[in-house]
């Protein structure tokens, strides 16, 4: 059956919709500024713009320290990490490519740049967008495994099935952006609004209104099937969250009830459990808050243009600031990264009369938490005193302890590292003043 296109009462009802800039996801129409009124700066655009802009400098620089963090530093070279890798690459474009024409836009209130770049510019923006989501999703399939298969995780996730799964989260992006909208496989009949940039306008206006097909499938691949694994995913991870909290309170309360005190364990423990639980709710809740309503009103638009430009236009940058907030959330609350930027940003540092290191509660019975690579040290000038001892479950082991003027070297501390070992112990270096 074809398809015909039919206003939504007459053209200037349309017009009064239709919008300038382009959107995220194979979205429709995006206002950067009302498409009749007279064109130029103004202190309204000025203050909008400059805020746009601000967003987008977060976004650039924010992915930039991730990325450069990762290059500089090898202990952050690892598989997992590739995905958020990949995913600051696909957010700092977003921020460095779509964001400032859309903003420029909103500044002069008409399209200032060539016909041609156009079509590329919301082609870019839907593969970044596209491809930022998809990379979310495939960061979430890397935790789920890491959780439900934890001792078979690097089975699973070998190099080159992390290479695929990256290239098939951009091969999708690419394929649902560049072809179709340079095709014109997206346009409604008659409506060039992509190569006629004064097609509806008076003023050069970028306008991408794509049809229903397209706006569904586009929609439905680059979000609502990621949502969906990503709820999926991160719902398991969850509930095993919540049973590891649940193990650990039954566990204090039987060793209380034994006369025991293991809080340093049973308490760590549960204090992970907790943080867990609460990155879990910061990761879907800012996707979910940034880009699920963008794309409802995606699929709803092409249907009966109930939702105005003004408000869609609210809801394509809310989708973009997600870009800014990813190498917050992400890295941010992963501890490699924590340790890394806490070295270059001197506000997250610790009080530097004190450093405490923590042997993993995980170590075995007779088997070394901490290699040589592992261990780090802080050289921290004064005199340190070295002690360590083991938790109160354990049969007791006289302390080791060293007076010394200058910081223990790696030799030294790993000599210290047998008493420990007999079970979860804990391993300080505290510096006197």
């Amino acid at each position: 059956m074809e398809f015909e296109y039919v206003l939504p009462g007459d053209m200037d009802v349309f017009v009064d919709n239709a919008t300038t800039n382009a959107s995220c996801g194979n979205g429709t129409v995006l206002e950067g500024a009302d498409i009749l009124p007279s064109v130029g700066p103004t202190a309204g655009r000025i203050a909008t713009a400059a805020f746009l802009f601000l967003i987008a400098a977060l976004t650039v620089v924010g992915n930039g320290l991730v990325l450069l963090a990762v290059a500089k530093h090898r202990s952050l070279q690892t598989l997992t990490n590739a995905f958020i890798m990949s995913l600051c690459v696909s957010d700092l474009l977003v921020g460095a490519l779509v964001m400032p024409p859309a903003a420029l836009t909103t500044l002069f209130g008409e399209w200032i740049f060539p016909q041609p770049f156009c079509p590329i510019w919301v082609s870019f923006d839907v593969m970044l967008c596209s491809a930022s989501i998809l990379n979310l999703c495939a960061i979430s399939l890397d935790r789920f495994i890491q959780i439900t298969n934890g001792l078979q995780h690097g089975t699973y996730m070998t190099r080159t099935r992390v290479a695929v799964l990256i290239t098939v989260a951009w091969l999708l992006s690419i394929l649902t952006s560049f072809p179709p909208i340079n095709l014109g496989l997206h346009e409604h009949a008659g409506f060039p609004t992509l190569t006629n940039l004064t097609f509806l306008t008076v003023t050069p206006q970028c306008i991408f209104d794509p049809n229903m097909t397209y706006a569904l499938i586009g929609s439905i691949v680059t979000f609502y099937i990621p949502l969906t694994a990503i709820l999926f995913t991160y719902g398991t991870i969850f509930r095993e969250a919540k049973r590891q909290a649940a193990r650990v309170a039954a566990l204090n309360v039987q060793l209380r009830n034994e006369g025991r005190n293991n809080r340093g364990r049973t308490g760590a423990n549960g204090i992970t459990s907790l943080k867990a639980i609460r990155t879990l709710g910061i990761i879907l809740g800012a996707f979910m808050i940034t880009w699920l309503p963008f794309f409802i009103a995606n699929v709803v638009r092409p249907f009966c243009y109930c939702v105005s430009g003004q408000v869609f236009e609210v809801l394509t940058w809310l989708g973009w600031f997600n870009s800014a907030l990813n190498p917050i959330i992400y890295p941010l609350f992963m501890k490699d990264f924590k340790r890394v930027f806490k070295k270059y940003m001197p506000f997250c540092k610790r009080d530097a009369g004190d450093s405490v290191h923590t042997v993993p509660e995980g170590a075995q019975l007779g088997k070394p938490a901490y290699t040589r690579s592992e261990f780090v040290s802080e050289q921290v000038p004064g005199p340190a005193t070295i002690s360590c001892r083991d938790p109160p479950v354990c049969p007791p082991v006289a302390p080791t302890m060293r007076r010394a003027s200058a910081p223990p070297s790696l030799h030294e501390l790993k000599s210290l590292q047998e008493p420990c070992f007999r079970g979860p112990a804990r391993l300080s270096l505290t510096l006197n003043e």
